[in-house]
């Protein structure tokens, strides 16, 4: 499967000749940004439904008209790793209603249809991983897994205070997108057409967990959940394999393998060689004996000038411009020479380590002081545009939506400062950016996410903060597990062994570290350079090195008169530079503005 839209019409609203006319235009569209043909599941007087040509593992129908359409390309119970069938999800769904799919391990999403009650019913995952939007009319609404489909489809407008907090943050926040009215379904939620109606619900909410008093009780529990997360994926799929790096987190999902598993298990490493991550997982590959694959970023795109720029264009349409256009372009290239097979993916490990702790003090409450440090710190540092590229005025309104939107998000929790950096990190980096990765590539492959398991999220929720700091608790996860997966260096030279029994010298260590990478966040500030994703500013380099006239390049973006003249004269000139995080917001911006041109303008 790869995207669907579906549209409710209201009824006496839309003439017949009205409604084949708007249908032809949705196959137009369908086919412009899934780039393939548009098959019609269902089309009667007021519901149209497209899809790619669904295959028996994504589309069942019963004799009754009603039918189920699954996003990614597998799915299985997330306590008892049963496969779910796309049959059996529509029988569940119509015996349980939508409540089935708390059930169902993220990523997740499905279009389902009663045919008696006229009514589609479309869900993610608990954790909003894999991303489903909305939108409406005064005689329809619509719901579809791409967010440039409903853009284009309703006529809206791009909603630059959308852009400008992106600009600054590197993912979309809260349920918003690049256009105004096209909005994210929140995680552990639905959207019901009926009638030309859109209704949105929640199936699952988060309950708040209890905190543990006592770090035993909570290193018990924590070793349970993870035991049992990644034992359930493992009876879905045993043959999976893993992305290994040289970090905690996937070390931690092959402590939790049984040795007998491991040998000849498959598992991919990217980088460059020599890299810390290639050198540490070569290591553990030959001392477990697993089937190593390492995906060598110099080779990146070798392809023409005219193909490289058409395949990164690509790459973003297919995560409707909602993620830098060179790291996507970066996973899919990866994903085309990756193994296939379903994969265990270590991401959301950081939220039981406390992502945005370093530097920051145990507070009771949110403050704007606090807020405004790790905005200059963290949040506005690793991809973030650099914002003397822009006037003066564009340059004040993208700082400022960016501030409003982070302050909006932290400044709301009723929580510590830190569980609320925790719940910031969970609801908008991860469910935004990580879950724009996963909502792409789980319809080319099974993605097995154990630290998205909703008992995970749960257990690390009740963690206190004193217990994540350092990556304490987890790393001795690991030893426990495995001791001697401890005993290899992490990428950041620290032991594991060490960081789950800190003496002195881990703590000097790990001093050393913070202020080492404060002196790198400042200067990063200083020189305007983001953290690049490995690969991104290798591929902006080399699109760089084949146009050399950034109007040229972005003729609708200078048309604006959102850049500066003189930055962009400084390029064009070749005195000046452009960094990868901008220059590919700039491209989004581009391409965004050539869909409003073309738009066609639908029934309101």
């Amino acid at each position: 499967m790869s995207h669907f839209l579906a549209i409710s019409f209201r009824p006496g609203r839309v003439d017949p000749h009205q409604q084949h006319s708007l249908a032809a235009t949705a196959e137009r569209l369908f086919q412009r940004f899934a780039s393939c043909p548009a098959q019609t599941v269902h089309f009667e007087s007021d519901f149209l439904i497209l899809s790619s040509t669904p295959s028996a593992d994504h589309y069942s129908s019963d004799s009754r008209g009603n039918f189920c359409l699954l996003v990614p390309c597998g799915c299985y119970h997330v306590d008892k790793g049963q496969i779910f069938t796309v049959q059996s999800q529509l029988e569940q769904f119509l015996e349980q209603g939508i409540s089935f799919a708390k059930d169902l391990a993220p990523p997740w999403a499905a279009c389902l249809g009663i045919q008696c009650e006229k009514k589609v019913v479309c869900a993610t995952d608990s954790q909003g991983l894999q991303h489903l939007y909305t939108s409406s009319g005064d005689s329809w609404a619509a719901v579809s897994s791409s967010c440039l489909m409903l853009g284009a489809w309703s006529g809206a407008e791009i909603d630059l205070d959308s852009m400008s907090a992106y600009a600054r943050v590197g993912n979309y926040l809260h349920d918003r997108t690049p256009f105004k009215g096209v909005s994210k379904i929140p995680a552990g939620g639905y959207a019901q057409l009926f009638g030309g109606t859109l209704e949105q619900n929640q199936y699952q909410k988060r309950s708040c967990p209890v905190p543990f008093t006592d770090r035993q009780a909570a290193f018990d529990a924590g070793l349970d959940i993870l035991t049992h997360s990644i034992t359930t994926c493992l009876k879905a799929y045993p043959d999976a394999g893993i992305e290994l790096s040289g970090g905690l987190d996937s070390r931690l999902i092959l402590s939790a393998i049984p040795p007998q598993q491991r040998k000849s298990l498959r598992s991919l490493t990217l980088g460059y060689p020599g890299s810390p991550d290639c050198v540490t997982a070569g290591r553990i590959a030959r001392e477990w004996e697993l089937h190593h694959q390492v995906i060598d970023l110099t080779t990146l795109d070798d392809t023409s000038e005219t193909e490289l720029i058409t395949r990164i264009k690509t790459s973003s349409e297919k995560v409707g411009h909602c993620s830098n256009p060179f790291s996507r372009r970066v996973l899919d290239w990866v994903n085309e020479a990756a193994m296939e097979g379903p994969r265990f993916s270590g991401q959301n490990g950081e939220f039981a380590r406390g992502f945005y702790y370093a530097g920051q003090p145990d507070a009771v409450r949110p403050s704007l002081s606090l807020v405004e440090g790790l905005m200059k710190w963290r949040i506005f540092t690793n991809q973030a545009v650099n914002l003397e590229i822009f006037r003066k005025e564009s340059k004040r309104d993208i700082e400022e939506a960016g501030r409003r939107a982070v302050q909006e998000s932290l400044l709301a929790s009723d929580l510590s400062w830190l569980s609320a950096t925790d719940e910031f990190y969970l609801a908008e980096r991860m469910q935004r950016w990580v879950g724009v990765d996963y909502s792409s590539s789980s319809r080319e492959r099974i993605i097995l996410a154990p630290f998205f398991h909703p008992g995970f999220v749960q257990w690390a929720r009740g963690v206190p903060p004193r217990f994540k700091r350092g990556g304490n608790l987890m790393a001795g996860l690991l030893i426990r597990l495995d001791p001697a997966l401890g005993k290899f260096p992490l990428d950041s030279g620290l032991l594991p062994q060490d960081l789950a029994h800190p003496r002195l010298h881990t703590h000097l260590r790990q001093k050393f570290g913070f202020f080492k990478k404060a002196a790198h966040k400042a200067w990063q500030r200083i020189a305007r350079h983001g953290k690049p994703p490995v690969g991104a500013d290798l591929l902006c380099r080399r699109l760089l090195q084949t146009r050399k006239s950034l109007s040229n390049l972005l003729p609708r973006v200078w048309e604006s008169g959102m850049l500066d003249p003189a930055a962009m004269h400084r390029f064009d000139q070749g005195t000046g530079s452009i960094d990868w995080v901008s220059l590919g917001f700039l491209l989004q911006y581009e391409w965004l503005l050539e869909i409003s041109e073309t738009r066609t303008t639908t029934v309101q």
